[in-house]
């Protein structure tokens, strides 16, 4: 049996198995989190442009230094904007809640910074994508232009509420996913006669279970 000698100064490093698999698991969570987060920018300026071509402006014209809406119609439409971004913001945050649950499975509380984060994130950046090629606050413009000229309303969002949309809409498609899951694990935790089984598909049958039939 012969000894391997070893420079002066040099030993052998050992890394343990679990600690190579914990740090390529953690590499992995950063990963999809980052695409996640990246996802959320991508379709959240893809919503600012649908947002700004589903939008109808209210139309109104200057008169006396003030802009006054035309009709009952245009009146109407006076939150339109508004409505519009939660409903995107509903709809949006639904998809990827559910597709962030399945995707980021392996850490729940990851998801949920994921989701908060990526949905304020893609909020944002629909509402800076959309109200870019707005028209100008027509009631400061009604101070500086002559009386009877034509005027759109500008797009913005009214209040802070709109914002929560986004958020809430990735919440619930997640805990739908979450509840999911949870209930799908339950049914395949029993047989059919109700007996819970063990991992290996075995019905595991507790003392005393058993009854005349």
């Amino acid at each position: 049996m012969t000894d391997t000698a070893h420079p002066a100064g040099e030993t052998d490093t050992v890394v343990p198995a679990g600690a190579a698999a914990g740090r390529g698991g953690a590499r992995r969570v950063l990963v999809e989190a980052a695409v996640g987060l990246a996802t959320w920018a991508a379709l959240g300026a893809a919503a600012g442009w649908l947002w700004q071509r589903l939008w109808q402006p209210p139309t109104g014209g200057t008169s006396g230094g003030r802009w006054l809406f035309d009709d009952w119609d245009s009146i109407g439409r006076m939150y339109g904007a508004t409505g519009l971004f939660v409903l995107i913001g509903i709809v949006l945050g639904l998809v990827l809640g559910a597709l962030g649950a399945l995707v980021l499975r392996r850490s729940p509380l990851v998801t949920l910074v994921v989701l908060a984060v990526g949905s304020l994130l893609g909020a944002w950046l629909c509402h800076a994508v959309g109200t870019a090629s707005s028209p100008p606050n027509p009631v400061v413009l009604a101070l500086l232009v002559p009386d009877g000229t034509a005027l759109d309303e500008s797009m913005r969002v009214s209040g802070l509420a709109p914002w929560s949309a986004w958020p809430l809409g990735a919440l619930v498609g997640a805990s739908v996913v979450w509840l999911m899951g949870s209930s799908a694990a339950d049914v395949r935790g029993f047989d059919l006669r109700g007996h819970r089984r063990d991992d290996s598909g075995i019905p595991v049958v507790s003392p005393g279970s058993h009854r005349e039939e």
